[in-house]
């Protein structure tokens, strides 16, 4: 004769599955950073999120090598902010997207010796290519929790053998 699982063992089991489908919704996420020399004496600061989402209207702070504020500005839909500089220098660049997602970022003065002035307008689309790695510790560690709440299903609705001795 088999057993049927009492409702409490039915009732955590869908409990556990319905937090794992909801989990969903919340993301963790990391914020990236990237910038490029552009000519005129231009650097454009991209920013993103891991998970593809753009950090509208995050801070940007530009600092001197001595600590000095440079510029301030904050990114445009695009996840872009745009500033010139006139003195070949290191140069420390701080993006806080707010909600503890805060990235830094070092340019090199020799990183900005090669751009040129130049007369043309820059446009503000993304350089940087912005889509995160494949999250397989993620896809592999929620394969292992269903794997997991199997097995204590099973053990819990399985058969008692009888002894046949």
């Amino acid at each position: 004769m088999r057993r049927t699982p009492p409702l409490t063992t039915l009732a955590a089991i869908v409990s556990v599955f319905v937090v794992l489908a909801d989990s969903g919704m919340v993301h963790a996420h990391r914020l990236d950073v990237q910038c490029f020399v552009r000519p005129g004496r231009r650097v454009q600061v991209e920013g993103w999120f891991d998970n593809g989402a753009t950090p509208r209207a995050a801070q940007v702070r530009v600092f001197r090598a001595d600590g000095e504020l440079l510029k301030e500005g904050k990114l445009d839909a695009n996840g872009v902010f745009i500033f010139t500089f006139t003195e070949v220098e290191p140069l420390r660049v701080v993006v806080d997207a707010g909600g503890g997602h805060k990235k830094e970022v070092t340019i090199q003065a020799v990183e900005l010796e090669g751009s040129a002035p130049a007369a043309e307008e820059l446009d503000s689309e993304p350089l940087a290519d912005h889509r995160g790695p494949f999250p397989l510790v993620g896809v592999l560690a929620g394969l292992g929790i269903l794997l997991a709440v199997a097995g204590i299903f099973a053990w819990r609705t399985r058969t008692p053998r009888r002894n046949l001795l």
